[in-house]
């Protein structure tokens, strides 16, 4: 008789002990669920900002994502989410380079990511609008010379038929 009792005793207690891991694994499980909910919220937070065109203000919501997630979801998308947000060209604060590194940290930190092919497509597009920037700007310059020579030239044609003018008298 006695052996029954201390074997229920034995099933009481593997029973407690079981409720209560699945109590603090429950508990686990809710506070990541919670934690997941918040970080969806912050990147849907970060999406608005971005569409108002509050760059600072999507840069921070980025940033504290990214603080706060580390190495893992949903950081990936708030590295590339930085990146458009350096790269958009209604952005004042706009800093192709750090529109660059953020992408390439996506690529580093998360190639596995749905993100990284987007990325990488991303990095060769800032580079080619840079490049393209650059030979726009170097063919203004050269546009605003021609223009000058033309004035010079039509400002000397001028004087010419001035001389002409006077000799002729």
């Amino acid at each position: 008789m006695g052996d029954k009792r201390s074997r229920a005793w034995k099933y009481i207690y593997i029973s407690a002990a079981v409720i209560v891991v699945l109590f603090l694994t429950g508990c686990a499980v809710l506070a990541g669920l919670k934690e997941k909910k918040e970080t969806q919220d912050a990147l849907a937070l970060a999406h608005k900002y971005m569409e108002k065109g509050e760059y600072e203000a999507a840069e921070k919501e980025n940033i504290r994502i990214i603080s706060a997630c580390a190495n893992m979801y949903p950081a990936d998308e708030a590295l590339l989410n930085l990146g458009l947000i350096y790269a958009h060209p209604g952005n004042p604060g706009r800093d192709p380079g750090k529109a660059t590194a953020s992408f390439e940290k996506v690529l580093k930190f998360f190639p596995e990511s749905r993100f990284a092919g987007q990325a990488k497509i991303l990095i060769g597009v800032v580079h080619r609008y840079e490049k393209m920037k650059a030979e726009k700007d170097h063919l203004e310059k050269e546009i605003q010379d021609l223009k000058n020579t033309i004035k010079k030239s039509k400002q000397i044609d001028l004087e010419i038929d001035m001389k002409k003018k006077e000799l002729l008298k």
